[in-house]
C-alpha cells in the first residue's frame, strides 16, 4: 500500500477533511465539508466531482451499497439522499 499526501480540495478552503467516507468500489470519497456541503472526490484524479450542499450542516454520511447515491443526516434533523 502506497500513501501519498494531498494538501488540500482545489477551490476549497476546508481547514479539516477528518470526517469522510469511501464507496464500497474505491472511486468516491465524500468528505464533510464547512457550510453544509459535501465533497465528492474522485480517487483516482483526485479532483472535486461534486459538492451538492444540506440546509444545515452535515453530521454524518454513507454511500450506498451499489455507489450510486450518498446518504446523509443533517443537523436539522433530516436525512437527505
Amino acid at each position: 500500500m502506497k500513501l501519498e499526501k494531498v494538501n488540500r480540495i482545489h477551490g476549497r478552503n476546508e481547514r479539516s477533511l477528518e470526517v469522510h467516507c469511501t464507496s464500497s468500489d474505491g472511486k468516491y470519497i465524500a468528505f464533510i465539508g464547512n457550510d453544509g456541503y459535501i465533497l465528492v472526490v474522485d480517487t483516482v484524479s483526485r479532483q472535486l466531482i461534486a459538492a451538492p450542499k444540506l440546509n444545515g450542516s452535515v453530521r454524518s454520511l454513507v454511500f450506498s451499497a451499489d455507489c450510486s447515491s450518498i446518504y446523509a443526516s443533517g443537523s436539522d434533523g433530516d436525512i437527505y439522499k
